[in-house]
């Protein structure tokens, strides 16, 4: 029954077309973050990365509109992304589901709190996972200013 009543909620979600849908800002519609909110609500949880990643995986959605909905996630509950931010760094640590590292890597949630821990983290990334090279170089620059 749980299960069922998450795969309606993330259906719903990835009915929602974030990129062809704005609101009047130029931010998500109320209809992107109602189904963001209600599938937090059905999941028990703030931290939708998993599900979201699960959907690119099975080509259930696109990267760019995992993205969209994990960066509206963030910023749609009670914490801030906090719950959702540890998962996103683990899968930093792990390095091993590529589709996983492209979500934490563009995530609106900036990896890792210690400098050190993220210049490890996506140094050693940067031999095993070659094609984000530059996105590691723009988030280690960003972080020293």
């Amino acid at each position: 029954m749980i299960e069922s009543a998450q795969e309606a909620a993330l259906g719903r979600l990835l009915a929602v077309r974030p990129l062809m849908e704005e609101g009047p800002y130029g931010g998500p519609t109320d209809g992107l973050c109602a189904a963001i909110e209600n599938l937090m609500v059905v999941l028990g949880s703030e931290d939708i990365a998993d599900l979201v990643a699960d959907a690119v995986v099975a080509g259930r959605t696109s990267l760019d509109d995992a993205d969209i909905y994990l960066g509206v996630a963030a910023w749609s509950g009670t914490e801030n992304g906090a719950s959702m931010q540890r998962t996103l760094e683990s899968w930093l640590r792990d390095g091993e589901d590529v589709v996983r590292v492209h979500l934490a890597l563009h995530s609106e949630c900036y990896p890792f709190r210690d400098a050190n821990e993220m210049v490890s983290v996506l140094s050693d990334l940067a031999q095993r996972l070659p094609q984000f090279r530059e996105r590691y170089a723009e988030l280690i620059a960003s972080r020293s200013r």
